[in-house]
């Protein structure tokens, strides 16, 4: 062998000479492929993350290579974007026609690993990081953008929401031919369409407005008229533009007429806004509402999200929220039930370190309720709810929390993001699920 095959010199030239090549593309992938079957043979996960971190890594071109001459729609938002992007997916025809991420992988990484597994479909509906969609969209444009709402996440991550808006903004005016489905009921959102031409405009709702109080135009208060879904700056003539559609308890208008009934098999109003978002998308897709509504009646469990699991004779419902606005939203809806809860907390780099946004939530609605928390920061969660004079026990397990109630209970588990993650590791390893 010669020398300098020997040396570090030359094997970076040759490595050099490889990068770019097909050779390597195929290399690469392969590796990608490998190293996450390994993961998900060891039960450290679905391996599907960890595929798209060595892709991304090792081939820095390979997002707008895979996207090339293919139909991209991102969905985008705070809250909601995992499940609708699934109900996007059903209606537009299923994960067999339409290429998406459904593990919920929305950073850069994912949205690669997702579209280098498209084999012969050309649609993709591709739930997108808030932070990391003008990132995506830098380096394949998308044909549609489905954007939702803004508000706090992840607070030593995610700069401060008003930022997003602008780069969002930005995005959108270096992408002018794109469509956007844009949710006006969120100034944040009205603020961010508000130039481009070609958006179908919609308002379902927004049940958080604490992070959309200062106009984006001249900084001055805006006023919110819930009692009739209307906002305004005092100062300007910022304000709820008019829209297109119009989503009012389960009926969908459009241009004034009663155009639908929203239908969906998954818990809660925060889910029927979703279900009225992907209708919308499918309504101007042309797809007919008999159609829309058997996938949105059709779909079950998200990612573990709703799914019921059943655990040395117990019933654990599932659901996950990250941040105020999601708290909030989950609270409201189990507001009326009895059930035993589970409450579990964690604080990773994917949860965002500062836990002071409990301090946003009211869990005075859980007051009534037998009230258990877990995770790796129960004890935040536990002074917290002492503040809002909830009753609560702190346990170490989740065999433990669940085991703490009678057999045959019903049980709501609710959790954050990586404290969900392993909540429903458990659950599967233990439990079985039954719906």
């Amino acid at each position: 062998m010669k020398k300098d095959l020997l040396s570090l010199d030359g094997v970076t030239e040759k490595v050099a000479d490889l990068i770019g090549t097909s050779r390597y593309q195929r290399l690469v992938s392969s590796l990608a492929e490998a190293v996450g079957s390994v993961s998900k043979a060891t039960k450290r996960g679905s391996g599907e993350a960890l595929s798209a971190m060595v892709l991304s890594k090792l081939d820095s071109d390979a997002l707008s290579r895979f996207a090339k001459s293919k139909e991209l729609i991102y969905v985008s938002a705070t809250n909601g974007k995992t499940t609708t992007t699934a109900m996007i997916t059903a209606v537009l025809g299923g994960s067999d026609a339409v290429i998406t991420n459904k593990a919920g992988n929305n950073m850069t990484a994912g949205v690669t690993f997702a579209l280098s597994r498209a084999g012969e479909r050309n649609l993709a509906v591709l739930e997108v990081d808030e932070s990391h969609l003008p990132i995506v969209s830098k380096r394949a444009p998308a044909t549609s953008y489905v954007l939702m709402n803004l508000s706090r996440d992840q607070l030593d991550r995610v700069s401060e929401v008003r930022s997003i808006a602008e780069k969002w903004r930005t995005m959108l005016a270096s992408n002018p031919s794109a469509r956007v489905y844009a949710n006006v009921s969120d100034p944040h959102i009205a603020y961010v369409v508000r130039d481009h031409s070609d958006v179908v405009s919609f308002e379902v709702g927004s049940r958080w407005n604490l992070d959309a109080t200062v106009c984006p135009i001249c900084e001055s208060k805006v006023d919110f008229r819930e009692d009739i879904g209307d906002y305004h700056c005092v100062s300007c003539d910022f304000g709820k533009p008019k829209s297109s559609y119009v989503f009012m308890g389960d009926e969908l208008y459009r241009g004034g007429k009663l155009v639908a009934i929203i239908k969906t098999s998954l818990p809660g109003n925060f889910n029927l806004m979703n279900a009225a978002v992907a209708t919308i998308v499918g309504v101007e897709r042309g797809i007919s509402f008999e159609a829309i509504e058997s996938a949105l009646t059709t779909l079950s469990g998200v990612g573990g999200r709703y799914s019921i699991y059943k655990v040395s004779g117990r019933f654990v419902t599932a659901f996950m929220a990250k941040n105020p606005a999601g708290w909030q939203q989950i609270i409201e809806m189990l507001s009326d039930s009895t059930q035993p809860l589970i409450i579990g907390i964690n604080a990773n780099v994917a949860d965002g370190k500062d836990t002071s946004w409990l301090y946003d939530i009211d869990f005075s609605p859980f007051g009534d309720r037998e009230v258990v928390v877990v995770g790796e920061r129960r004890y935040d969660i536990a002074v917290r709810l002492s503040y809002g004079g909830v009753s609560h026990r702190v346990v170490d397990t989740y065999g433990e929390a669940i085991n703490s109630f009678e057999e045959g209970s019903e049980i709501t588990y609710v959790g954050n993001y990586t404290e969900f993650s392993s909540a429903l590791r458990y659950l599967n390893e233990v439990g079985e699920e039954i719906k």
